[in-house]
């Protein structure tokens, strides 16, 4: 993977972590608590910052090798759509797989959080779409 390609992982994780703080941590917040079971030690009080950040940046470097290497997506409409094609399959494939295993959220629940997440990783590519394609121009 080349230096500009984990550049874009890194720029892509990051973003994808304030992002997410955004989406998840404000403006969803209250949604996912109402349409959530509460089980008892489920949720931690605190969230472990430091994992979350580190999904993201995992997450980006995903996005940012299969883009650089496979795909040659170097724009940012490229980036969006790749995000969405990775991204839609990935979190409907979890939240089914959640809903087949546990009582823990409502369907309602599942469908906005595969879209809420498929809109943040169509973001996410776009961005490192973004910078991938700033290799192309320099050359």
């Amino acid at each position: 993977m080349s230096t500009r390609a984990i550049l874009a992982g890194i720029a892509g994780g990051i973003f994808a972590f304030l992002l997410g703080r955004f989406i998840f941590g404000m403006f969803l917040m209250d949604f996912y608590t109402a349409n959530t079971t509460e089980y008892v030690g489920l949720m931690k009080e605190t969230p472990n910052i430091v994992l979350i950040l580190l999904s993201n940046l995992v997450w980006g470097l995903l996005f940012a090798f299969v883009f650089d290497t496979w795909a040659g997506f170097r724009t940012i409409g490229r980036g969006i759509v790749g995000g969405i094609i990775i991204g839609l399959p990935i979190m409907l494939s979890f939240d089914l797989n959640f809903m087949a295993f546990m009582n823990l959220y409502s369907g309602t629940l599942i469908i906005v959080d595969v879209l809420a997440n498929t809109i943040m990783a169509a973001l996410m590519g776009g961005l490192i779409g973004f910078i991938l394609g700033l290799k192309k121009k320099a050359a």
